[in-house]
């Protein structure tokens, strides 16, 4: 339980990439709506008439159509009231994505990638639903959040990096050691360092999860956009992690270096 109660700067990140995660689906969810399939107004679906002679009483086209424009009237416009209502109410998601945006960096600077990520998959949602005005919501959330954090940023440390930059950047990534980083923190270090135990040991259901993001796959066409984005998020990070330097399987419970982790597990 240490592990998450410590303050460590992956802790808030964790819940502004969920919270950012949510609210681009949200999004996602209100695009689909316009994928439905067109379907006609009541007026529009005629019965079928046996054959011979109708017994019916003629009516004038006149008064037929008298008749027949109230009744179209709602049904035409049932599609864009609906259309109005899906953009409204994807106002709320876009404010709350471009808020946990402009945070992201300040939470955890190396977490700024999978935030890019999320806010792409957002803009295409925004894109394919037309709403520009959520559009704008997104936007000046983002642009508030930021500004508040920058203005404090700039008042402690300057216009240069923080010490926490700095001493990041000392370690970089090493991507050339991506195969054996992965077993020996995923499956087994002890090989070479003599002590620890595999992530997986720790947290098997993390198998099941990466099989779970296959799975999802195979859902409705207008949730995948969401399951992409959620995988992409995942394992760009994931890569990025087992390349950090400074992430070794001796450091990760003795450290709880593990907290790298957190918002995917």
């Amino acid at each position: 339980a240490k592990v998450w109660i410590e303050p460590w700067t992956s802790t808030p990140a964790a819940a502004l990439l969920w919270l950012a995660l949510g609210a681009m689906a949200r999004l996602w969810d209100q695009t689909s709506s316009f994928d439905a399939p067109l379907s006609l107004p009541r007026p529009f679906l005629l019965p079928r008439r046996r054959p011979g002679p109708s017994r019916e009483p003629v009516i004038g086209s006149d008064s037929a159509s008298l008749r027949s424009t109230p009744q179209l009237g709602p049904g035409l416009r049932r599609g864009s009231v609906e259309e109005k209502r899906a953009q409204g109410g994807s106002r709320w998601p876009a404010s709350i994505l471009g808020l946990a945006l402009g945070l992201i960096p300040f939470a955890r600077p190396g977490d700024v990638i999978i935030g890019a990520i999320i806010g792409a998959f957002a803009i295409v949602a925004l894109i394919r639903a037309r709403d520009g005005r959520a559009a704008l919501y997104a936007a000046a959330g983002f642009i508030l959040s930021f500004a508040v954090l920058a203005t404090l940023f700039v008042a402690i440390y300057g216009l240069r990096p923080s010490p926490y930059m700095l001493y990041s950047a000392q370690y970089g990534f090493n991507f050339a050691w991506l195969g054996w980083k992965a077993y020996v923190l995923l499956v087994e270090p002890r090989a070479w360092f003599g002590e620890g135990v595999g992530l997986l040991d720790a947290a098997p259901w993390l198998l099941l999860g990466g099989a779970g993001m296959l799975v999802a796959w195979w859902t409705p066409p207008a949730r995948r956009p969401v399951t992409l984005a959620v995988a992409a998020a995942g394992a760009v990070y994931v890569i990025l992690m087992l390349a950090y330097v400074d992430l070794l399987p001796t450091g990760l419970w003795r450290f709880n270096n593990v907290h790298y982790f957190k918002w995917v597990l």
